[in-house]
């Protein structure tokens, strides 16, 4: 951490005015990352393989114009708060982005998820991503 900067928060804190509409947003985001970043075989995902673009995650929720608005806010947000990592664009390709929990999940979340006949199978965490029920 430089001199002068906040502290990076472990979470993302999103403000109140904005949580009706973000909230389902960011969920359905670490949705389609748990989709990219986790399960069978994500232990060997070469980061080209999880990153993403906006259009991209724009085309895999399904988003409509003003939608995408919110989702280009949103990933402004995070950016701002350190929540997100940016790859910036390139001539051959748009900015990419892989949120903070994502890359977590991708770097240190790989343990045995089954054994099949006492050897290991799969070697991967199945993120789930769950609304809390319980402060």
């Amino acid at each position: 951490m430089l001199e002068g900067e906040p502290p990076v928060e472990g979470f993302v804190r999103i403000p109140s005015n904005r949580a009706e509409s973000w909230l389902p947003l960011l969920r359905e985001l670490y949705r389609f990352e748990s989709s990219r970043v986790s399960g069978p075989g994500s232990d060997n995902s070469d980061l080209e393989e999880v990153i993403w673009s906006q259009e991209e995650a724009s085309e895999a929720l399904d988003l409509n114009h003003g939608e995408a608005e919110s989702l280009a806010e949103l990933i402004s947000f995070l950016d701002e708060g350190r929540q997100i990592m940016l790859f910036p664009e390139t001539e051959q390709r748009p900015a990419r982005y892989l949120t903070r929990i994502a890359d977590t999940v991708r770097n240190l979340g790989h343990t045995y998820e089954y054994w099949h006949r006492g050897r290991s199978g799969v070697t991967a965490t199945r993120w789930l991503v769950e609304d809390k029920k319980i402060p």
